[in-house]
């Protein structure tokens, strides 16, 4: 039998040695800024995740995983992939909340495939762009439920479905279009987060919960390809002592601070770094101490370590 979390706690760690390899393809290539920093490098980035080998070994786990949670319901899938997305890009949102607090909220309901454009394909009669926005509203739900549970919200699956999520839908469109947060607090007060939560619910459950799968949302090209900002701005750490993915996502449940978050993570934020990233030690250090979790991880198991 598959052991799902133990996969997850090998793709952690090689997403981890990803950003090291990256970093030194970046310095080694003169990059801008050293290849930090979205604005300039995410072309580079994604260029680099198509042919590194640790990407590759990720992409055989994502394969297991999968395997793993094929017959498996809802729930079970739906925990998991919020655990995926906890190693990326939750970790990069909650520790550079402030610039990412409104993001998925956006996102849902204004975004290019948010709840704007699900509305068009429903009165055209549009299925397949249909369940293309509903792939994209779940992803963006399991984020968004990553970045607030630690501030008191209820999950998705755990808030109430909308009864008319297309009704709904509509209503929040105009709402936040009239009156969008400005701040972190305001959004919390509003009562935003769990109404978009609610709707999208809603969504979901009037479509089967096909949406949630490992198939749609933890493929190569939707999971790590998905967010180039969470390599080339970091920022890079490993669970402290021996968190498992599980653990981790639930600890994760009770932060709300950066400082909060690095009580459960042993944290590199290799993006404030003045100095030249290769030279520093800093690298080599922690591509040691990853190789040796892999390896303590790989005890009677290999699967996925091929490098």
């Amino acid at each position: 039998m598959i052991d799902a979390d133990l996969l997850l706690y090998r793709v952690l760690l090689l997403h981890q040695l990803l950003k090291l390899d990256y970093l030194a393809e970046a310095e080694r290539r003169g990059w801008p800024n050293r290849g930090l920093g979205n604005r300039r490098n995410n072309r580079n980035t994604l260029s680099f995740l198509g042919r590194a080998p640790a990407a590759q070994a990720i992409e055989r786990l994502l394969g297991g995983l999968g395997h793993a949670l094929k017959d498996r319901g809802v729930g079970d899938r739906y925990r998991l992939l919020r655990r995926l997305y906890t190693i990326s890009p939750s970790v990069h949102e909650l520790w550079f909340f402030d610039s990412h607090f409104r993001l998925r909220v956006d996102n849902i309901i204004q975004g290019r495939l948010g709840l704007k454009t699900l509305l068009t394909a429903h009165a055209s009669g549009n299925h397949r762009l249909g369940k293309a926005v509903l792939t994209y509203v779940a992803k963006n739900a399991i984020l968004l439920e990553n970045q607030y549970r630690g501030r008191g919200i209820r999950g998705l699956l755990e808030v109430e479905p909308e009864r008319n999520a297309l009704e709904r839908s509509a209503q929040l469109i105009r709402r936040y279009q009239g009156r969008r947060p400005g701040d972190q607090e305001g959004l919390l007060r509003s009562g935003l987060i769990e109404e978009v939560l609610a709707t999208a619910h809603g969504l979901l459950r009037d479509a089967g919960y096909a949406p949630i799968t490992l198939g749609n949302l933890a493929t190569k090209d939707r999971w790590l390809f998905y967010a180039p900002c969470a390599i080339n701005e970091g920022p890079l750490f490993i669970p402290g002592g021996q968190l498992l993915p599980s653990m981790l996502a639930d600890s994760l449940d009770r932060v709300s601070s950066r400082d909060a978050l690095g009580q459960h993570l042993i944290v590199w934020d290799y993006l404030s770094e003045d100095s030249s990233l290769a030279a520093s030690g800093q690298m080599a250090a922690w591509r040691l101490r990853i190789r040796e979790l892999l390896a303590s991880s790989g005890k009677g198991d290999k699967a996925g370590l091929e490098l």
